[in-house]
């Protein structure tokens, strides 16, 4: 899986370091953390975890996503707009 990094030029030819997409995020979310995080309703969120869309685990009765799936779950997205789903 590959990180997309955001690049940003300066004036005078400066660049500034490359952030990976959801940094300083934490890296397990619950479903109301990653629905606020997607902009997505918590249901939806357990609806696409059931169906495998997004992957995820369940801590007892409650599912937990990582960070690295939710960027899984965009890139995917992302690639789907742009016609080239996988």
């Amino acid at each position: 899986m590959s990180i997309k990094l955001a690049e940003i030029s300066l004036n005078q030819g400066e660049v500034e370091k490359p952030t990976p997409l959801l940094s300083g995020l934490r890296e397990v979310f619950d479903v109301d953390t990653a629905a606020d995080t997607l902009g997505m309703t918590p249901p939806f969120i357990r609806e696409l975890l059931r169906r495998g869309e997004l992957r995820g685990f369940k801590c007892g009765q409650h599912w937990r996503i990582t960070r690295v799936a939710l960027l899984e779950y965009i890139e995917h997205q992302e690639q789907i707009s742009a016609g080239g789903e996988r």
